[in-house]
């Protein structure tokens, strides 16, 4: 074997070889010297700059040389050295670069315009590529001035019509198809002859997402003898057609392709079945259609299948859809998850868990999981009935040890129950496992919170103050449906003085149920009717009023061995939002004898004194939670019917009892009822006692409250009493002040701990 150093080197690792030796100043195109160490001169020092690759020294070694050896030596030496001036140039380098210079400058102008009467430069060579990163970029306007500015500087034919097209179709894919016709008719000022099958497809689909049916026909009927319309070109005029509900247009357009020998595909059917099953839903006409298809030799595909299973689907015809299904297998088509999922969410949506559940059956039998999107769609079918968040939790739970994926939406879903059925706790605990699994709380997430926020009445401060923490904790967590939150609760709040009260009505429900129980009342039989209550709560429904006031009624006569189940069932009523305490003062107000007798305001002190007491026996005798509702709505009518002082004396006289003790302080609705009373007798002292209890309580004072307040000060005989209600008004505004700042902070710090990092 000879010596590495006796063999001859090639001309072209000579010329890498002199390239590294030589260096020059320009820059050079990459290649295997621009990733070897060059000196690079840089304020007045040269800087030996290391590239990956290849390094001098294994080069120069590699080849052994002496003479290049002591090269490379002097020239480490000269790269430790600082010199005063740039490298002198060797004289056939300036020869060479003064002759490409020229060389340049004479292909840039003297070679022959692409068009007559046009002068001038030509682009950047790059301009192509630039404009291509843009268009990835999603940056179509200026893609599209670069692309104009090319085509104004006669850039290369060929790389103009490409990037047109390649704008062309990002516009359709964005949803921005009104730029696709400006650039349409811009290669046609140009160039008409650039104009082919695909300029025209393009064309022709932005008239049809911007919904211009008339202009798309004109296009066609003008182009179609100039460019060979292909299968998409077709199906383009097939989807107008229908777009502008001419179906019977649409047929004799597949029957023209037909005779014709023209492209028919599957697609083609599926696109006429899939417009005929939106614009009409006509299942009769949808299954002429498909028999008509199956004469024509062409055979139907799973899409076709799918667009009529769905259809039967919609209209109650489970036989038919499974007919289909059959079909599909005995033509060799197996199922797919598309077909199982049409099942599943027709079935969830109807409340068929049995059907679902067998419907999985079937898809674990032919070895296919639900997609994310499909466990999705029916979790939310499932939690908008639900009104147990432990039964989410076990469907939710079944879907995932039936190989099912939870995602992102997935775990909003389960966030949105919580919030739907106030559980605060099962709340974090989902957040957390969402975190967990990888996906953090996002916009959506966000979102939910931020109505649920809403709904429970908080002030338009306080979502001001949350929106503003979310946009400086983290922007992407707001975006458009944030703002329309914040802003309809503003409207809202600006307008509610001014709404007229109504309460909403909605369609009776229970009726037969009612009748029944008040059937069983009238025969004295109220185990029947607690039985008929027992069915209706066990089924997982919010009872009605009327309901609850017949199990209230059958309770008063139940014997007291019974009085458990009939407890029990009442606190799941109220646990599902039934004001418990109201409806047991209806009760007892229907009840009592009506008399013509005069009522003077003592006697009618007297018996809203009677009647509260009884209702809060039976709320503590059935152990149900006290609520004191009805007692300030009794106050209410005491001051609306001129008896301002037996509202005083009900309330004090409450408070005081046992029932009154159980609340550690005066809620405002409580403290705006005295307030009124106390201002509509006169009373600036029991004013005064009011707003020390607010200032005691740290209760923030409502709009209401300060409207009360504000009349105190113009009810008011002396200037002594209005100086007096001045001052505390003043107190209360500063109190509400700092109270409205703290509570806006802390319901900040509550919501945004889910989205920190």
């Amino acid at each position: 074997m000879r010596p590495l150093h006796a063999i001859a080197p090639s001309t072209r690792v000579l010329r890498y070889l002199r390239q590294i030796l030589f260096p020059r100043p320009h820059e050079y195109p990459v290649c295997i010297a621009s990733n070897c160490a060059r000196p690079r001169y840089c304020e007045n020092h040269f800087l030996s700059q290391q590239h990956r690759g290849v390094h001098t020294g294994v080069l120069v070694e590699n080849y052994g040389g002496e003479q290049l050896q002591q090269q490379q030596q002097q020239q480490q030496q000269e790269e430790m050295t600082p010199l005063l001036a740039p490298p002198v140039r060797q004289a056939w380098a300036k020869g060479r670069a003064g002759w490409n210079m020229n060389k340049k400058k004479k292909a840039l102008w003297e070679r022959p315009l692409r068009k007559a009467g046009v002068s001038g430069p030509s682009p950047n060579k790059g301009w192509h590529l630039q404009c291509r990163r843009l268009i990835h970029q999603k940056r179509l306007s200026e893609a599209m001035a670069q692309w104009l500015d090319a085509k104004n500087k006669n850039a290369e034919q060929g790389d103009v019509e490409k990037l047109g097209k390649a704008l062309m179709k990002a516009f359709n894919r964005n949803q921005r198809a009104r730029g696709t016709p400006q650039i349409f008719a811009t290669m046609v000022a140009h160039d008409p002859s650039s104009i082919d099958t695909r300029c025209l497809n393009l064309v022709l689909e932005a008239y049809l997402i911007n919904n211009r049916p008339e202009k798309l026909t004109e296009v066609f009927k003008h182009y179609k003898n100039i460019v060979n319309p292909d299968w998409m070109t077709f199906d383009i005029i097939l989807r107008n057609f229908i777009a502008m509900r001419r179906l019977g247009d649409a047929e004799g357009l597949v029957r023209i392709l037909l005779d014709n020998r023209g492209p028919v595909t599957p697609s083609s059917f599926a696109t006429l079945l899939d417009g005929v099953n939106q614009k009409t839903g006509d299942l009769v006409e949808m299954q002429r259609i498909v028999e008509w298809m199956k004469t024509t030799g062409v055979d139907p595909h799973k899409s076709i299948y799918n667009i009529m299973i769905k259809a039967a689907l919609d209209n109650g015809r489970y036989t038919m859809a499974r007919g289909y299904a059959e079909e599909m297998v005995a033509r060799g088509l197996q199922y797919n998850t598309d077909t199982f999922v049409l099942f599943l969410s027709t079935q969830s949506v109807a409340g068929d868990w049995v059907g679902v559940r067998r419907t999985m059956e079937r898809m674990h039998a032919h070895n296919l999981m639900i997609s994310t999107e499909g466990f999705s769609t029916l979790l939310h079918s499932y939690a908008a009935t639900a009104v147990e968040i432990d039964h989410i939790e076990r469907f939710f739970e079944s879907m995932v040890s039936a190989g099912a994926t939870p995602g992102r939406f997935t775990f909003n879903i389960m966030v949105h129950a919580c919030t739907r059925l106030h559980d605060s706790v099962s709340k974090e605990r989902w957040i957390k496992r969402m975190r967990v699994a990888g996906f953090p709380p996002d916009a959506v997430t966000f979102n939910i919170l931020f109505q649920e926020l809403r709904k429970s009445h908080t002030p338009c401060y306080v979502l001001r103050r949350v929106y503003a923490a979310a946009v400086d904790i983290n922007p992407n967590i707001v975006n458009a449906r944030t703002k329309q939150i914040l802003l309809d609760s503003m409207r809202k709040e600006s307008i509610l003085p001014y709404l007229p009260r109504s309460r909403a009505t909605s369609a009776p429900r229970f009726v037969e149920q009612t009748r029944a129980m008040e059937s069983a009342l009238s025969a004295d039989r109220p185990h029947d009717a607690i039985c008929i209550f027992s069915d209706i709560i066990s089924s997982g429904v919010k009872p009605t009023q009327p309901l609850v006031a017949a199990a209230i009624r059958a309770t008063f006569r139940l014997p007291v061995s019974e009085h458990d189940e009939a407890s029990r069932l009442l606190f799941i009523a109220q646990k599902r939002g039934i004001r418990v305490n109201e409806v047991v003062m209806d009760v007892i107000v229907a009840s009592e004898p009506s008399t013509h007798a005069p009522s003077t305001d003592s006697n009618r002190l007297m018996a809203a004194l009677d009647r509260l007491k009884t209702s809060y026996e039976f709320m503590g005798r059935f152990f149900l939670p006290v609520s004191h509702y009805v007692l300030i709505q009794s106050a209410w009518s005491l001051v609306s019917g001129g008896d301002a002082q037996g509202a005083i004396t009900l309330l004090h006289q409450m408070a005081n009892t046992r029932w009154g003790s159980e609340i550690a302080k005066w809620d405002m609705v409580g403290l705006t009822v005295l307030l009124r009373a106390y201002t509509v007798i006169g009373d600036m002292t029991g004013v005064g006692w009011v707003v020390d209890q607010v200032l005691q309580d740290e209760v923030l004072p409502d709009r209401r409250f300060m409207m009360y307040l504000k009349r105190a000060k113009e009810c008011t005989q002396s200037r002594e009493d209005e100086a007096f209600v001045g001052w505390c008004v003043g107190r209360c505004l500063k109190m509400r002040g700092s109270l409205r700042s703290e509570e806006a902070g802390l319901s900040a710090r509550e919501l945004l701990k889910f989205f920190g990092e």
